[in-house]
């Protein structure tokens, strides 16, 4: 009797694990179809394109840069090492990684802007932990990236259960109807494409932390010890959060902290109330359209050479 139960149980528990195999399978399935790679997807992708695409420049920033610079529009050969939600502490691992494997080059194009100092990037240290090795390691210790792998996957399986609960988004992964994926290029590039809108207008945080601070300058001593041309990158804003800054001290405080790093091989570009953009060539407040980065980065590759030239 006890030994029908317990093979019954085994039967039912083994009915539920392929059901529920075969549903985060379909439903990750479906959210790449709908939406583009997920993010373990994408970093995973970056780090095999980095190192086929040996470069003379490369650029490392958060999801402004990773959206809005296209390597394509630039003269020099350049890779798009930026991130999502990505802070100088990944940036100065990459950076790294990019000398461990790939050797020196001549340019770093490093993005910045009022926040970027303000938060750290280790809530995704886990899906780094192999790329960058000991020194990486010990930073962000194993169990931290144990629990921030936990925490990822809740967020996937509520998205799922989402992407399952709508009859269109499964027929249209069935039937592969057309949609605009976001799509990451082999150049490092990631392209989005949605209307523009101001929902996520938000103040964000101008202070600056120190560990921050520390590994902007780890990056800009290891660029020193490379003779690593450096291009700090002030990106373009939208009209809408122009408004956020009226306030002169927040621009005129931050530039005065990025310029006390300027010198002969370190160089700032401030793009910040560059005009030459229209509604189109914005995804949000935040971030360009496909055409709006082809636009910026035209416009960087011009100043770029005068500022070679000089």
């Amino acid at each position: 009797m006890i030994r029908k139960l317990i093979i019954r149980f085994l039967f039912v528990f083994l009915i539920i694990g392929i059901l529920l195999t075969c549903y985060i399978y379909l439903g990750t399935k479906a959210l790449e179809y709908r939406n583009g790679p997920g993010t373990t997807a994408i970093i995973s992708r970056q780090f095999e394109n980095v190192l086929s695409h040996r470069s003379d420049c490369y650029i490392l920033g958060n999801s402004r840069s990773f959206r809005g610079f296209n390597p394509d529009r630039l003269e020099v050969k350049t890779f798009n090492f930026s991130g999502n939600g990505e802070s100088y502490d990944l940036m100065y691992y990459k950076l790294k990684y990019i000398l461990d494997h790939n050797g020196k080059f001549k340019t770093l194009i490093l993005g910045t802007d009022f926040f970027q100092f303000a938060f750290n990037s280790i809530d995704k240290s886990w899906n780094y932990g192999d790329y960058f090795g000991d020194e990486f390691s010990k930073e962000y210790p194993s169990e931290n990236k144990y629990i921030s792998y936990l925490t990822f996957l809740m967020g996937p399986l509520q998205g799922l259960n989402n992407t399952l609960g709508s009859f269109n988004s499964i027929m249209m992964y069935i039937l592969k109807k057309p949609v605009h994926v976001n799509k990451l290029k082999d150049n490092g590039q990631y392209l989005q494409e949605q209307r523009l809108s101001s929902d996520n207008l938000v103040e964000r945080d101008e202070n600056r932390i120190e560990s921050q601070i520390k590994y902007f300058e780890k990056i800009l001593d290891l660029c020193k010890k490379n003779d690593i041309i450096v291009y700090l990158i002030l990106l373009p804003a939208q009209k809408d959060e122009l408004g956020l800054y009226k306030d002169k001290n927040i621009r005129n405080n931050f530039n005065d902290f990025i310029r006390k790093y300027e010198n002969k091989d370190v160089k700032y570009l401030d793009f910040f109330d560059l005009n030459i953009f229209e509604d189109k060539d914005w995804l949000d407040v935040n971030h360009f359209t496909p055409e709006g980065a082809d636009k910026f980065s035209l416009y960087l590759n011009s100043k770029l050479k005068e500022n070679s030239n000089e």
